[in-house]
């Protein structure tokens, strides 16, 4: 049985209870200035993990930007990462760490910079990404050291060490965890010292060696009790609850566990009260009381719920959904899959998407749904796959950093070298002419000059030991600064490179998109490595949902803005049932600006982020199709009369188009809901959606638009030619009309035959 306690914390948080919480909010009304920032600290650091977590980081933000401080900006990003981290939002939570690191580079506060890089890498290890998980401590290890901050250092090695208790390396797991304990015995905290034991009697315990876990666990309860650690003292009862159920004592392992409840109860960790639910459920159904099993899970899911935490939602639910399978209760059973794994595709946890799309293939099978079942396990097939292959792709960027490492520390040899050289070449001069002083005067008074010679060599000497000492602080100021470039450009990078992974996610999958529009093709072109335009899919019952959409900005920025966006879009769909285009923009539009809401600067009481979109729901069956825009239109063309606007015509084919409501996705003074258009096709239709990346580049003998009458020409004219071969002749003219200018924003096409 998998260990129950995520044992390789960083730091025991002693969260302040609901008076504590309430006084702070007292005191911040009667703040100002940097009293207030305190306070919303504070605010931010107790309720972190809960549900009011994200809103006391923005409040944080928005005061610090209020006054300018760049340290409790920077510390308001490691909130908000930390508070989505909680909502069980792995991608958004890294993109808040990242931010945290350039900023708090900007500020030369390294020691911060290492705590991010510790904090992204339990994001990774939260999703399987072991290698990006180490080389995220790794960075993290190195940056302590250059801080001189040993709590950081500290968490570094020990979350180090879980990796390899997760990897099964037991020797590498037992060598950080004594280098973690060396570290922790010179801090003098005596809860990190007991942590430190409870953490090597895990190991010990996993091991076989019972008699040493039994007694280091002591060692570590009786110094929390003296400190009256609460959580501390619940992890040690959650531990004792599993050496009982090892040894089948189900009452006595239940019993350590009601233990544990009522102590993270009284420390305020609500989310660890849920963990230990799901525990209590596990042991029940182990020992035959699934009933009960059940009841413990369905209080956990509450809470979890509650607090908004929707990767253990997704993990209550697939224990629901198991309960239901054992009384072979397959219809709900697989209900509840499903809607685990829809919650773990929106915050793209693919370490638990695997087994979850396995269970979920396996229940359809059972159910006799094979189409269904086939069709998860491809999906179960494509997540193992896609780790595979990041690992793949993250052993050869570790081979390049490790080259990049001993070039760097080339470099320092050679730069050393090169200064002791230039030490002799100056020691060589200043002998040769004091030598030559002292010949001269020598004829003269020797005696006289010899004194002077004497007085005026140490005044020499102490001048190039000012000098020398003057070189080296130099020295130790352009490594600083080396130093701070280098983490600004390595953030920078990191920030693409996984913006871009974040970006390659949530576009559907090539085989998803073929399997629902065979007869189709989506020409896309970003701008920058990732983009502000996406294309997006959804299936429901006998309807396709697409849509092409630009959002605000491109590169990084806008790919952020399209995660939004994105997400809204699922939310829409996926959480609240809406299937109607108009009704979904509707509902995307009041996502979007609530997520953006704290976002507002102080020159400003609108939303600058949004995005304009072409949404369309289609019937093949029917042969129907659904259209509402923001911005972006329709066009369809078809050898049939259509009540609708025609913009141009060749031969026998006409190209009609639904124009879209001027009005974005996002903040807007004259917001009216949008409308929904309903077009009956024929078969031979072809339907066009896209961004205006296409139409408005630059280009052709004058440096002109291309302008959209000439896409409408273009697309009419390639009308005789299959799908693939309109997405090839659109792609290779636009890039002859391109020539050598540069593109100036992304693109996307998108085209369908019925």
């Amino acid at each position: 049985m998998k260990h129950w306690l995520l044992w390789a914390l960083l730091i025991i948080l002693a969260f302040p209870g609901f008076s504590q919480i309430d006084s702070l909010k007292k005191a911040l009304d009667r703040s100002e200035g940097k009293e207030q920032l305190t306070i919303l600290d504070a605010l931010a650091q107790a309720t972190v993990k809960t549900q009011d977590g994200l809103s006391w980081a923005d409040k944080l933000k928005a005061a610090a930007i209020d006054q300018g401080d760049s340290y409790y900006i920077a510390l308001s990003h490691h909130y908000r990462g930390s508070a989505f981290e909680s909502e069980g939002n792995i991608p958004i939570s890294i993109l808040e760490h990242l931010e945290g690191i350039k900023l708090f580079t900007q500020i030369s506060r390294l020691d911060k910079v290492a705590r991010q890089h510790v904090n992204i890498g339990n994001r990774y290890a939260d999703i399987g990404l072991y290698d990006s998980a180490l080389s995220s401590y790794g960075r993290g290890e190195e940056l302590a050291k250059l801080a001189n901050d040993t709590m950081a250092l500290y968490g570094s090695i020990v979350n180090i060490s879980t990796i390899h208790h997760d990897r099964g390396d037991k020797e590498k797991e037992l060598e950080y965890l004594m280098k973690a304990q060396d570290l922790v015995a010179g801090i003098g905290d005596p809860d990190q010292l007991a942590l430190m034991k409870y953490n090597i009697a895990v190991f010990y315990a996993e091991d076989g060696q019972r008699k040493k876990a039994h007694d280091l666990i002591k060692e570590s309860y009786a110094t929390y009790q003296k400190t009256n650690n609460a959580f501390g003292m619940g992890s040690v009862h959650t531990l004792w609850a599993e050496f009982h159920f090892k040894d089948g004592k189900q009452d006595s392992a239940l019993l350590e566990l009601d233990k544990a409840i009522e102590l993270y109860e009284k420390s305020g960790d609500v989310n660890r009260v849920a963990l230990i639910l799901m525990n209590q459920g596990a042991v029940l159904s182990t020992f035959g009381r699934s009933e009960e099993g059940i009841r413990k899970i369905d209080m956990a899911y509450d809470i979890f719920k509650e607090i908004g935490d929707k990767r253990f939602v997704g993990k209550t639910l697939i224990a629901k959904a198991e309960h239901q399978r054992a009384k072979k209760d397959f219809t709900g059973a697989i209900k509840l899959a499903e809607e685990a794994v829809a919650i773990g595709e929106e915050i793209w946890v693919r370490a638990d998407l695997i087994n979850w799309t396995r269970l979920l293939a396996d229940l359809y099978v059972e159910n006799k749904q094979y189409e269904k079942g086939f069709n998860a396990l491809e999906r179960h097939s494509a997540f193992k796959d896609s780790i595979n292959e990041e690992n793949k792709s993250e052993a050869i960027a570790k081979m390049e950093a490790q080259f990049q490492t001993e070039r760097k520390q080339l470099e320092i040899e050679s730069l050393k070298s090169e200064k002791a050289f230039q030490d002799i070449e100056l020691e060589h001069e200043e002998n040769k002419r004091l030598g030559l002083t002292i010949g001269l005067i020598l004829t003269l008074l020797m005696v006289v000059v010899i004194g002077f010679a004497l007085v005026q060599k140490k005044k020499d000497n102490r001048l190039i030991s000012a000098q020398k000492t003057e070189v080296e602080f130099q020295n130790k100021e352009i490594e600083l600064q080396r130093i701070v470039l280098e983490e600004k450009n390595r953030e920078i990078t990191d920030s693409i490179t996984y913006s871009k992974r974040i970006q390659e996610a949530i576009l559907p999958e090539e085989e998803f998109w073929s399997t629902h529009l065979p007869d189709s093709f989506v020409l896309y072109k970003p701008k920058d490595i990732v983009a502000g335009d996406f294309y997006w899919m959804e299936k429901r019952d006998n309807l396709v949902l697409f849509a092409a959409a630009d959002c605000t900005g491109h590169g990084a920025p806008g790919a952020m803005v399209s995660v939004v966006c994105h997400n809204a879009l699922n939310r829409a769909v996926r959480e609240y049932g809406l299937i109607r285009p108009a009704e979904i923009l509707n509902k995307v539009r009041e996502l979007v600006v609530e997520t953006f809401e704290s976002q507002l600067d102080q020159t400003s009481d609108t939303i600058k982020d949004g995005m304009d979109i072409a949404l369309c729901s289609m019937d093949l069956n029917a042969k129907t199709v659904s259209y509402a825009g923001a911005h972006n239109p329709l066009w369809l063309i078809s050898k049939h009369d259509h009540d609708l606007a025609m913009r141009t015509e060749k031969d026998d084919l006409k190209l009609y188009e639904i124009k879209a409501d001027k009005q974005p996705i996002g903040s807007f003074e004259a917001a009216r809901p949008f409308a929904d258009h309903t077009i009956k096709l024929n078969s031979g239709d072809t339907i066009y959606v896209f961004s205006d990346g296409y139409s408005d580049q630059f280009g052709g003998d004058r440096g002109k638009k291309f302008k959209q009458a000439s896409m409408r020409d273009l697309i009419l004219n390639i009308q005789g030619t299959s799908l693939d071969e309109q997405k090839s002749t659109l792609g290779n003219t636009i890039d002859s009309w391109r020539g050598e200018l540069e593109q100036i924003d992304d693109i996307c096409v998108i085209g369908i035959r019925v």
